[in-house]
Order: C-alpha cells, then sequence, then structure tokens
C-alpha cells in the first residue's frame, strides 16, 4: 500500500502519542503531552506523520520557537524521527520533508537528536545537509537499570557504597513516599534549593505546574518525597512512558546528607518501578566522558564528577546516545559555523572551555535569527 504524509500543528493527538509509546526508541519528548508542557518556554509542535492502511508508522515531532528576530525561528528535534528500523524509504520520505518544513518556517537552526544509533538516519541526515553537532545541547549518555532482574541481583550489582549508603539510610528512618498534587509546592522549594546551591536556573513554577497538568494527573509523571523526622529533604520526579521509567528531577534540600536520603529515593522508585511491571529505570543523562571512563574502567573525570559516581554507583549498564545532528539554514552562517565553532570546540578542551564556548555557540544561533 501506498505511503500518505500528513503534516499537523493539533495540541493533542493521542493516536500519535500511543504510536509514539509503541515504536522502537519511542521517548515522551516526541510526545504531544510533552509538546503542550514546552509551550509554557514558547515552543509550538509541528509533527510529520507518516501513515500505511490508516495507521501511523513513522514521524517525527519538531519543536519550533520565534526569537526576537524578523520572523525567524529554532528548533528542536528530542529522540526523534521515529520509523521502523532499517526501513530507508520511510527514513528517506521523512528527512525530505523535514528540511521543507525547516525552509518553510524559517527555521534558522534546528537541533536534532536520533532515538536509535542508525546508519541509514546517518547518512540521509548528511546528504541532505545536516552535520554532526560540536556542541552539547543534550546528554551524550545515560545508566538504565535492567528491570527484569530480581532486586537481589540489582542490589549486588551497585558499587558497595552505594549499597551500604541505601541500608545505611533505612536505618537512619528515612521514608520515602509517592507525592501528590499537594506535594508540588515541596518539590519545587527543594528544586529551588538545588538550584540556588549547584548553580543552575530552575525553570519557572508555571512550567512545572503546566507538567503536572499534563502528566501527572494522567499518571505519565510521579513524584516520590524523602523525608527525614517527617520533614522533606529530597524529592525525585519521574516519568513513566513505555516500557521505562525516567529520573526526570531530582531535588534536595541540602540537608541530612550524612542519612544519604537521595540513595534511598531512588532505590525506592526502582522497586516501584519493577513492581509495576516496567523494563528499564533511566537515569537520564550522564556526561560522555563519564560514560566512556566507565565503559573502560577507568577513573571517572573530575568535571561534574559527583553527578556521575552517584548515577554509576547504582551499577546498571552504561549506554551512549547517537550523536547530535544540526542543520544551519542559511549558506553564510552555516560556513562561518563550520569554520569558527568547529575549530575551536574540540574534546580536548577543559570543562570550563567549553562552557564558555557553548554559550558563544548560543550567541551564535541568536546572531542567525538576526540574518
Amino acid at each position: 500500500m501506498s505511503l500518505e504524509l500528513r503534516i499537523l500543528n493539533s495540541s493533542e493527538d493521542t493516536e500519535w502519542d500511543h504510536f509514539v509509546a509503541s515504536a522502537a526508541g519511542g521517548h515522551h519528548l516526541q510526545t504531544t503531552m510533552w509538546a503542550h508542557v514546552k509551550a509554557v518556554q514558547g515552543w509550538h509542535a509541528e509533527r510529520l506523520e507518516v501513515v500505511r492502511n490508516n495507521q501511523i508508522i513513522a514521524g517525527v515531532q519538531v519543536l519550533i520557537r520565534p526569537t526576537p528576530f524578523a520572523l525567524t525561528k529554532i528548533a528542536h528535534v528530542g529522540k526523534g524521527p521515529l520509523y521502523p528500523p532499517g526501513d530507508r524509504t520511510v527514513a528517506q520520505m521523512i528527512i525530505t520533508e523535514l528540511v521543507q518544513l525547516i525552509k518553510i518556517n524559517r527555521i534558522r537552526y534546528l537541533v536534532l537528536q536520533p532515538a536509535l544509533a542508525d546508519g541509514i538516519l546517518d547518512q540521509l541526515l548528511t546528504e541532505h545537509g545536516f552535520r554532526e553537532s560540536p556542541l552539547t545541547f543534550t546528554s551524550a549518555a545515560t545508566v538504565l537499570i535492567d528491570l527484569r532482574q530480581d532486586l537481589d541481583v540489582i542490589l549486588a550489582r551497585m558499587k558497595s557504597k552505594t549499597r551500604y549508603n541505601i541500608r545505611l539510610s533505612q536505618r537512619k528512618g528515612v521514608v520515602v513516599r509517592e507525592g501528590t498534587d499537594d506535594d508540588l509546592d515541596t518539590f519545587y522549594q527543594l528544586l529551588t534549593l538545588t538550584g540556588q546551591r549547584q548553580g543552575f536556573t530552575v525553570s519557572s513554577r508555571d512550567y512545572f505546574n503546566t507538567l503536572w497538568n499534563a502528566l501527572g494527573t494522567r499518571g505519565a509523571a510521579k513524584l516520590f518525597i524523602a523525608e527525614v523526622n517527617g520533614q522533606p529533604v529530597s524529592a525525585l520526579l519521574a516519568i513513566p512512558f513505555g516500557d521505562t521509567v525516567i529520573y526526570k528531577r531530582g531535588a534536595w534540600s541540602g540537608a541530612y546528607s550524612n542519612y544519604h536520603a537521595n540513595e534511598l529515593l531512588h532505590w525506592t522508585v526502582i522497586q516501584w518501578a519493577k513492581a509495576e511491571g516496567y523494563r528499564y529505570y533511566d537515569f537520564e543523562g550522564i556526561d560522555r566522558a563519564h560514560a566512556e571512563a566507565a565503559i573502560q574502567g577507568k577513573p571517572l573525570p573530575e568535571e561534574n564528577r559527583s553527578v556521575g559516581s552517584f548515577k554509576l554507583g547504582f551499577g546498571g549498564d552504561v549506554v551512549v546516545y547517537p550523536c547530535v545532528y544540526d542543520f544551519v539554514n542559511h549558506r553564510v552562517l552555516d560556513w562561518a559555523y563550520r569554520r569558527v565553532l568547529t575549530g575551536i570546540i574540540s574534546p580536548s578542551r577543559s570543562g570550563s572551555s567549553r562552557h564558555f564556548l557553548d554559550n558563544l555557540a548560543s550567541r551564535f544561533i541568536q546572531f542567525a535569527a538576526q540574518h
């Protein structure tokens, strides 16, 4: 049967969301529920859907955001496109139409992180003008816990220090409970304290209200709270999707550090996910350098070492994501981007240097939006 292409921008599409949940590499970032959440930050979604026999077999959701400059836009594809693995015809159709969407919408810059590693997709992206990105827009790797294992096996695979801290937390009486709507304030307060302590910007309360209304009320987001003597000290926002529970955000007040509530918090969510029948628990993000060091059995680099060490301590499998691609829709700016940024950003540079250069790249994107 022939293939049909649909271009949609409806705010809700349960047929698409069901397809994403069952597709190889399907991820909540490709759902209309997530597009609704991102709308708070000024993004809107366009979807390309490939249909055969009235059923979606492939597609991609593109999040687009206008810039302040002359009707130009930037865009992001997270964990897409989705298509039958190895089907070059369908993949070709999606990428060809994606490039047309970029041009029609005057998108100056688009970032794409594939859902799965696929040589066919890599080749098609390159043929259509995409290039491997030299920038660090998203996490390059993750740690996955296989929940098909017995809990005793999962515990045994952990680093001895992580296992010890979980048991210590239990002995000290830390209590972990599932949160409700009423705990959203507590979560946000703890997250704000974490941001202040670690020096990162916390998304607005409206963003998390929208996230919870879009996902939490449907059971597509879960809150867990760890308490010491009735006082909330840690919180975890998880997103169950498809066969995986994803650790989306973590928050800690900074108090009771010797109680190790964070370790028990994750262990409790891992047990919950297994009991609910999920296949994986995904820590969603460690640095590529940490992933490579872990795979090679080498010490972790110092940059962000505490985060990588904490996640790796749970003994899961290290998974390196496919490389990120970008597309600059302007001949002169594309030339400048490749010559200038690719030349000065390299893996050998220090973390602070790369951070500076990534900020420089962001300014380049702003400049691109003006031309």
